[in-house]
């Protein structure tokens, strides 16, 4: 069967042995573990005595086990940009408790949009190309040939780096000379590359 909540793929197995040791959670510990698995993702610090009071009774091999599980229910309803009334469901169908699947629900309706945002934040980013300067020479000759007679692209690119909470954005350049035929083909790639990303 397939799940919205794991990208309508099957269930893993090890999440469905950690949905059978959370059925035996109190509903009480299951919720303040929720709450402290979403702060835990939004903030990107983890609190391993809270973590751990919220499971006290278990080992700590199953504590790993129970947290990487939540965070994996969580993380994969917001990524997935599951409702959380399906998201609850479908732990119902895998066995969880429907007291624990409505913690999930409410949890989910109250962090979701934050979790994407930060999601988001998260995600890989590349550098913005914001001018570009060209220039084409004409070459006669070199010191290796004396005729050469053939044109050379100069170009320079100016990027601005993608800012973070470590560095801000800083503006770099890129400069470099292509013969005709290798500024063909380059032209001819980004050309291509650019109709894939209105695809997109």
């Amino acid at each position: 069967m397939k799940f919205r909540i794991f990208g309508n793929l099957d269930a893993p197995d090890w999440i469905l042995k950690e949905i059978e040791v959370l059925s035996k959670m109190s509903a009480i510990k299951f919720k303040l573990l929720c709450s402290e698995i979403v702060r835990t993702l939004s903030s990107g610090n983890v609190d391993y005595e809270k973590l751990e009071k919220h499971c006290a009774g278990y080992t700590s091999s199953d504590v790993k086990a129970i947290v990487a599980a939540v965070t994996l229910i969580i993380k994969n309803s917001a990524k997935y940009n599951v409702k959380p009334e399906v998201a609850s469901l479908e732990l119902q169908q895998l066995g969880l408790p429907k007291l624990h699947a409505t913690h999930i629900e409410k949890t989910l309706q109250t962090s979701t949009n934050e979790l994407r945002v930060q999601f988001k934040q998260q995600t890989m980013k590349l550098n913005r190309i914001v001018n570009t300067e060209w220039r084409i020479d004409f070459i006669l000759s070199s010191s290796q040939l004396k005729e050469l007679n053939q044109p050379q692209v100069l170009l320079n690119l100016h990027t601005k780096t993608i800012s973070s909470k470590k560095e801000p954005s800083k503006t770099k350049s890129f400069a470099f000379g292509v013969d005709q035929d290798k500024f063909r083909v380059f032209l001819h790639e980004l050309k291509a590359a650019r109709a894939l990303m209105k695809d997109l």
